[in-house]
């Protein structure tokens, strides 16, 4: 829970304008964040000052210059930023596929870096929410309570039941592989699309569909099966408290796969896994 609500103001205010290339008036941001005007226009005043953000002749706000040196900054003091673009280009050229990596928050994940995105990749800074399906590798590997409180919101005991066996797959295996569904597709896509609009990333209305429809590979399922329709698969980079800070991911989207060829990709995604790990200060999986 937040000790500082006014810290939280300016730090929404922030991402926000890193999200939207064409900047956004003191009228958009207080909108979008549910935030009254008068202290949007407060907070964008204390950040103009400060240089980290510019106001345009448009009245519009954009992020300023002088959030260059934090970005130098982070670039340079975070191994794991410095070094995932080179990982994620070696995985993409390797595989010939997409491949991503999520910064894992309270109640949503973020794309900070992908390689690939000519081949259906996501866009850098996609959001999704924390919310039955998505955030299962992460939930994964959190605690109980934690875990509990994430099944809760499943629509149903049959698909609470499949996403507690699913979870428990991820733990053996290291990497959560999910079906490809048309639906699911559709609806990932529109609550892509309506988080960069709205800048929010939870969206319940949109995820109670994909509650229903998105469906992760059991262990029996991907031992049994010779192809598979594969939308993704994902692998948790741990930090040094044991829990994951990002995601790796590698956007298949085959209807075909093989089996073997799944297996093979599961290793080369846990293996950059580890290494981004390794990256963060954090331990590997035992067997990874």
């Amino acid at each position: 829970m937040s000790t500082s609500p006014p810290t939280d103001r300016v730090v929404a205010i922030v991402e926000l304008l890193l999200d939207v290339e064409d900047g956004a008036t003191v009228s958009e941001i207080s909108e979008r964040l549910g935030l009254n005007r008068a202290t949007c226009a407060a907070v964008l005043g204390a950040l103009e000052n400060h240089g980290w953000v510019d106001r345009g002749p448009d009245r519009t706000y954009r992020v300023g210059t002088a959030l260059v040196p934090v970005a130098g900054a982070i670039l340079t003091r975070v191994p794991i930023v410095d070094g995932a673009r080179k990982l994620l280009r070696q995985l993409g050229d390797t595989t010939g596929l997409a491949a991503s990596l999520s910064r894992v928050a309270a109640d949503h994940t973020s794309v900070i870096a992908s390689y690939g995105r000519d081949r259906t990749g996501p866009a850098d800074r996609t959001r999704l929410p924390m919310f039955p399906p998505f955030g299962a590798v992460v939930m994964a590997f959190r605690g109980p309570a934690e875990r509990r409180e994430w099944l809760a919101h499943a629509p149903d005991t049959a698909t609470r039941e499949h996403l507690e066996r699913f979870l428990s797959t991820v733990r053996a295996e290291g990497v959560g592989i999910w079906r490809l569904d048309d639906a699911m597709e559709q609806v990932a896509e529109a609550i892509r699309t309506m988080s960069t609009m709205t800048g929010r990333s939870d969206l319940p209305q949109m995820s109670a569909f994909l509650q229903r429809i998105g469906r992760g590979y059991l262990a029996s399922e991907l031992a049994e099966a010779r192809t598979l329709p594969v939308s993704y698969m994902a692998a948790p980079v741990f930090g040094h408290d044991g829990r994951p800070q990002f995601e790796v991911e590698l956007h298949l989207l085959r209807p075909d796969a093989r089996a073997d060829d799944v297996r093979e990709l599961a290793d080369e995604l846990r293996a950059v896994a580890k290494d981004l790990t390794l990256r963060c200060g954090g331990t590997p999986r035992p067997d990874s």
